[in-house]
């Protein structure tokens, strides 16, 4: 159900966490032409480059073989994915140094089918399990190897058909792949999982996200079947839950201007008041919202409005969010020429005049019947006006001002 609140601070008090994110319109994809992959005949191509062109995003093709990206390839850039064929490639030990600092700059990472990096090239050494995890915990997952393709001694253990069974069902029998790999992230959402029927450790979980992106192993996401390929995996809801995941916690983002003197003092008192209670959130300042997608507010339960006007923002990113169940707050009464239908405006201004007193509804807080009310205090009413329909929440005390509504 749509919700739409103009301005209610109580529903921004209830946050715990919130993390560092990247926004841009670019997905960096690694391939390699070693396994005869080019930019254009390569699995990315083939299965993602869709979905992500209909999530707003664009690809840009890498090949790993040639060295690891340049730092300006990462300009823009919102997430990594990687698609490859067998588990080696040169210099891995410094490849996962890359993939590691990205995530911790708020780059999210996807990994399909190969890891790609569990063998050096050259060496043929393969890589301590200790140096991989430093890479896969952040995508809550810890390998620890196990290997086996006897189909005898592999089971399907937990599965969301919805996401991992979209073209057919999953089969261990034509699969024959297992690798066993723990969860490290209490937040980890895992949609496949496998167990070894000779084992009596836990289920392996095989395709899963976090708040850091994706992994789907081998096997796993398509098979063939006459020269057909049955896309197991729906990698449109893969990458959704990937690149723009729900929140795990309870988290708030704060939409806000600093260069006003009038949003800079409500920003402040904002966030001593979120601080004060032991509350975290994200600041996103103006500059970042021409990068902001459908989908990148779905990780926050509440977010506020701190500015003096709407531009640069898509009212599609808000339109997109409220529909997903979440809460919109406005903190100050800017000119919302795009936003007004999304926060319940009339799109008509009024006179901004001094007001003194206020008067919140009874139930306002907390649900209780009691009605808040100051005949004194002085305030500065708004130039925007409800919509009709709009449910009013709190007026002057004279009641002909409207102070605060709902829609």
């Amino acid at each position: 159900m749509k919700r739409r609140l103009a301005a209610a601070l109580f529903l921004l008090l209830i946050a715990a966490a919130a993390f560092p994110a990247a926004y841009g319109s670019k997905v960096l994809a690694l391939y390699k032409s070693s396994e005869g992959q080019t930019e254009k005949e390569n699995e990315i191509f083939f299965y993602l480059s869709r979905p992500l062109k209909e999530l707003g995003l664009r690809l840009s093709y890498w090949d790993i073989d040639r060295g690891l990206p340049p730092e300006w390839a990462l300009a823009d850039t919102r997430a990594i994915i990687s698609w490859y064929r067998g588990p080696a490639m040169a210099e891995p030990e410094a490849y996962l140094q890359f993939l590691n600092r990205a995530v911790d700059n708020g780059i999210k990472l996807l990994v399909l089918d190969n890891f790609g990096a569990y063998q050096d090239s050259r060496s043929k050494n393969y890589l301590n399990p200790a140096q991989l995890n430093a890479t896969l915990s952040r995508l809550g997952l810890l390998y620890l190897g196990d290997w086996t393709d006897d189909p005898q001694k592999i089971s399907l253990a937990a599965r969301d058909k919805g996401m991992v069974e979209w073209q057919g069902a999953q089969d261990t029998d034509s699969a024959r792949f297992f690798y066993r790999f723990v969860p490290a992230d209490r937040e980890l959402k895992t949609y496949l999982s496998l167990a070894r029927r000779d084992r009596d450790y836990e289920a392996s979980p095989v395709i899963t996200t976090n708040r850091n992106g994706g992994f789907a192993l081998s096997r796993y996401i398509y098979p063939q079947e006459g020269g057909k390929v049955l896309l197991l995996l729906n990698v449109k809801a893969f990458l959704t839950e990937a690149l723009f995941p729900p929140p795990g916690q309870e988290t708030i983002a704060l939409l806000a201007q600093s260069g006003n003197a009038t949003a800079a003092k409500v920003l402040e008192y904002t966030t001593a008041i979120l601080r004060r209670a032991r509350l975290p959130y994200e600041i996103i300042a103006p500059a970042a919202f021409s990068a902001l997608l459908p989908g990148d507010l779905r990780r926050y339960t509440a977010v506020g409005l701190i500015l003096t006007d709407d531009a640069g923002l898509d009212a599609a990113v808000l339109e997109s969010y409220l529909e997903g169940g979440g809460a919109l707050v406005s903190f100050l009464g800017g000119r919302y020429n795009k936003l007004a239908p999304v926060l319940g405006m009339s799109g008509k201004t009024g006179r901004p005049a001094l007001q003194q007193g206020y008067r919140f509804r009874a139930g306002f807080v907390l649900g209780e019947s009691l009605a808040l009310e100051n005949g004194t205090l002085g305030w500065k009413s708004g130039s925007n006006l409800p919509a009709k329909g709009a449910e009013l929440l709190a007026t002057s005390v004279r009641g002909n001002v409207p102070l605060l509504w709902a829609a």
